[in-house]
C-alpha cells in the first residue's frame, strides 16, 4: 500500500477534515503532530487551547503549507514502543474513549501481545491508530523538532520561548489503566522487532 493510499484510508476512516492545517497553526505558526498515545491531548489543549486535535501525518500538514506558501515550525512527542504498546492495549481494553475504542477493543479482545504483533505485521489492525508506528506520522529525515514524553518541562521551555508566552502542559495525559497484559521478555522482544522504526527516530529526541 502506498503511502498516499494509506493518508486516504485513514482520513476516510476517522472523518479527518480537509484541511490539515487549522487557524490555530496558522496563528502560532506551530504545528503539533499528534501521535497516538504520546500525551497528545494534554499538549493541543496547552498550546492551542481550542479545537480538537487530529492524528495527521507530517506530509499532509507539509503540502498544506506549501499550498498556503507560508513557513510553520513543527514538532512532535515520541515514546518507548514497548511503553506504548502497553499503554495502547490496556487504554483499549478499558474501553477507550468512544464507541469507536470500543470496536477496536473488539478487534484485540482475548490476542495475546504476540498475536497482536502478528495481526499487525500482516495489516490487520491498521485501523487501530495506536498500534501505527510512530515513524509513519513523521519520519527521521523530516524536518521535525522530537521531544520524549519523560521531558514534557524541556518542551514547555521550548514552546515558551516559541510562541513568546508560558505554555504549561502540566500532567500529561499517559494512560492510568492498570497493567492487564505483563511482558515477557520474547513479547519484549517482538514488540522492539516490530517497531524498529521508531527506536531509529528516538535517536533524534531532544
Amino acid at each position: 500500500m502506498s503511502m498516499n493510499e494509506l493518508l486516504a484510508r485513514i482520513k476516510n476512516r476517522y472523518h479527518l477534515s480537509k484541511s490539515p492545517l487549522k487557524p490555530w497553526h496558522i496563528e502560532s505558526g506551530i504545528v503539533f503532530i499528534h501521535i497516538p498515545k504520546c500525551a497528545g491531548i494534554s499538549i493541543h489543549h496547552a498550546l492551542y487551547g481550542a479545537g480538537n486535535s487530529e492524528h495527521r501525518v507530517y506530509q499532509e500538514y507539509r503540502r498544506d503549507e506549501q499550498k498556503r506558501n507560508t513557513i510553520l515550525t513543527y514538532f512532535t512527542v515520541l515514546r518507548d514502543p514497548v511503553e506504548r504498546f502497553v499503554s495502547a492495549k490496556n487504554y483499549l481494553l478499558n474501553g477507550g474513549r468512544d464507541d469507536m475504542d470500543k470496536y477496536r477493543s473488539r478487534l484485540i479482545k482475548g490476542l495475546s501481545n504476540e498475536e497482536i504483533i502478528r495481526k499487525l505485521k500482516k495489516g490487520k489492525l491498521r485501523d487501530i491508530p495506536h498500534f501505527h508506528r510512530q515513524s509513519l506520522y513523521v519520519q527521521y529525515e523530516s524536518d521535525v523538532n522530537f521531544f520524549h514524553i519523560d521531558s514534557i518541562n524541556l518542551l514547555e521551555k521550548w514552546l515558551s520561548s516559541e510562541v513568546g508566552r508560558k505554555i504549561e502542559i502540566g500532567k500529561v495525559n499517559q494512560s492510568k489503566d492498570k497493567i492487564i497484559s505483563p511482558l515477557a521478555e520474547r513479547d519484549v522482544d517482538i514488540i522492539r522487532e516490530y517497531y524498529e522504526k521508531d527506536y531509529q527516530l528516538m535517536e533524534k529526541v531532544f
